[in-house]
């Protein structure tokens, strides 16, 4: 369960962000409240996730390289209907975008000085 447990947390959170604004704009009934809720999460909402779990699978690239993907998935079988054929490879972009400009600083920053050879006398 330990292994399986991040995993987990990431296809929680794919289907959370794009999901739960449409779960409040069902409680929410039909009034201005509801086009709000459907129209504001894939400007904004979306995009911060792909961009959060992208950054989460640049630290582990080998492991969680799948990661970018489940955010478009998610959007992809929702309710937003109008969005899905544009956004969903914007936001497949930007979050294997994110993984890799992440994955390279990591590399850049952490990268192992050479040993030096000590001077023969």
């Amino acid at each position: 369960m330990k292994k399986f447990g991040r995993h987990l947390l990431f296809i929680l959170s794919a289907a959370a962000c794009v999901h739960l604004p449409l779960f409040a704009m069902y409680l929410a009934g039909a009034g201005p409240v509801s086009y709000v809720l459907f129209y504001y999460p894939p400007f904004t909402l979306v995009p911060a996730g792909a961009l959060v779990l992208g950054l989460c699978a640049g630290v582990g690239i080998k492991k969680y390289w799948y990661v970018p993907v489940l955010v478009p998935a998610a959007f992809l079988f929702s309710f937003y209907g109008a969005f899905q054929p544009l956004w969903t490879g914007g936001y497949l972009l930007l979050g294997v975008a994110t993984m890799l400009v992440c994955h390279c600083i990591r590399r850049l920053a952490f990268r192992r000085q050479p040993k030096e050879v000590p001077h023969a006398k």
